[in-house]
């Protein structure tokens, strides 16, 4: 996890370069939206009987169209994993213990979005509403599973364009769920926030 972290100052510093590198051709936003993100950070899930938390690593995938060259809609698939979350109480029920790195604590889904970005900065703010669930894995073996909920996923960035289709950039994303368990148990509240690296193609 630390390496990871580590390429962070060298990408923000590359991504640094990139406005004087296509300064003297301006690019537009227009046509097909697609976006790669990829990120680093931490994620809690909480319920009456159990929490879960631990560092993360988040992935979303949009595809969409721009309505104009600040809008942007587009459908998106999420995920937020936690490899080796520690457990309050520590041992619930005596299966999990802290950070093993055998059990897996994710939130999943997809929903539909919007991204609207602030020219000529190329800042934005995007943010999606969809459906998502909880899961815990131990060894690879689904042993527990939330409903399907409500779920927002909202975040922040700017992005520097590298030619005159694609910009790459950094992001802070926050996903927040609200999920009922299977079997009418007790409601999972997910809460996830990474800094990303982004790849847009517009």
């Amino acid at each position: 996890m630390k390496s990871c972290l580590s390429v962070v100052p060298i990408v923000v510093f590359g991504l640094g370069l990139c406005p004087s590198a296509y300064a003297s051709e301006p690019s537009t936003h227009d046509g097909l939206l697609f976006r790669v993100q990829l990120g680093l950070g931490s994620l809690r899930s909480t319920s009456t009987a159990l929490t879960a938390q631990g560092a993360s690593a988040n992935v979303g995938l949009a595809v969409g169209s721009m309505v104009n060259e600040r809008l942007g809609v587009y459908g998106e698939y999420f995920d937020a994993t936690s490899v080796g979350p520690s457990f309050e109480p520590s041992q619930p029920v005596g299966r999990f213990r802290d950070e093993d790195p055998d059990v897996q604590a994710s939130l999943s889904g997809f929903g539909a979005g919007a991204v609207y970005y602030f020219m000529p900065t190329n800042l934005y703010v995007a943010a999606t509403l969809g459906a998502a669930c909880a899961s815990l894995r131990e060894r690879q073996v689904l042993t527990h599973r939330s409903r399907f909920g409500p779920a927002l996923v909202a975040s922040v960035g700017r992005e520097w364009w590298i030619d005159s289709e694609w910009g790459l950039g950094l992001a802070a994303v926050a996903h927040v769920a609200r999920l009922p368990d299977q079997g009418g148990g007790p409601t999972q509240q997910v809460g996830a926030f990474q800094l990303a690296l982004t790849a847009t193609f517009n």
